[in-house]
């Protein structure tokens, strides 16, 4: 199966994406958006075989993300940088016509992209584990809370009452959270593409510290922060 990477140009850096396969006559490529803010295309590498059907499979990194990584700039994390980023890769790339998966935050993205852009070209939307109301959202997340031991409901409460979501107690119940209500462990028997995740995060959360990841990857599991998900006329704070 072909696969082909490449960078775009963005604002003064590199936006990582990648190709598989080739479209066939009558079909549409499908666009990929991942979650986060802060992940990376890596767990779309499991819907490669997706391009044997003869539709093109495009991921790509968001900028700050994996390997469009850009340190010591926390005023590009925002809904208009990315959304930008979406409609010039649709561009670069001279798409025309496409389907567009959105998962988690990504799927917020999809959300964003058909309102704004009103665009034409998106033959079908899928939105996968997201949300179309921020505030249904939180709510709900501090109600799944509850299910959690008292010691991680104890570290969540104070990081939000003190608005300082770095303790080491706070990241143990993140991580937590994420076990109990978002996905499995990744383990030794995971695929590569899902393993290589996990590596890239935790290099990523030491490199930049209290910037992108700690911002948006570590708190934004758990907590809405304005920031991001308040800028669009499709979520409801």
């Amino acid at each position: 199966m072909e696969i082909k990477e490449g960078y775009m140009p963005f604002m003064g850096y590199q936006t990582y994406y990648r190709i598989v396969g080739k479209t066939e006559e009558g079909k549409s490529p499908i666009i990929l958006l991942h979650g986060g803010p802060g992940s990376t295309h890596n767990y779309f590498e499991l819907l490669d075989r997706v391009a044997e059907s003869g539709r093109t499979v495009i991921m790509y990194d968001q900028l700050g993300c994996g390997n469009s990584f850009v340190e010591g700039h926390p005023e590009l994390w925002t809904p208009e940088t990315w959304l930008n980023e979406l409609c010039v890769l649709i561009d670069y790339l001279h798409i025309d016509h496409f389907h567009l998966l959105g998962q988690s935050w990504g799927g917020m993205l999809a959300i964003i992209y058909l309102i704004e852009k009103q665009a034409k070209g998106v033959k079908s939307a899928i939105l996968s584990s997201t949300l179309s109301s921020s505030k249904l959202w939180a709510s709900e997340q501090h109600r799944m809370i509850k299910f959690m031991s008292e010691e991680d409901q104890r570290a969540i409460a104070e990081a939000e009452a003190k608005d300082d979501f770095s303790s080491e107690a706070y990241a143990k119940a993140n991580e937590h959270f994420m076990l109990l209500h978002c996905a499995g462990e990744v383990t030794e028997d995971s695929p590569e593409c899902l393993r290589r995740r996990s590596v890239l995060v935790l290099r990523l959360i030491s490199m930049v510290g209290d910037q992108m990841n700690t911002l948006l990857l570590v708190r934004s599991v758990i907590m809405i922060t304005p920031t991001v998900w308040a800028k669009s006329k499709c979520l409801a704070w």
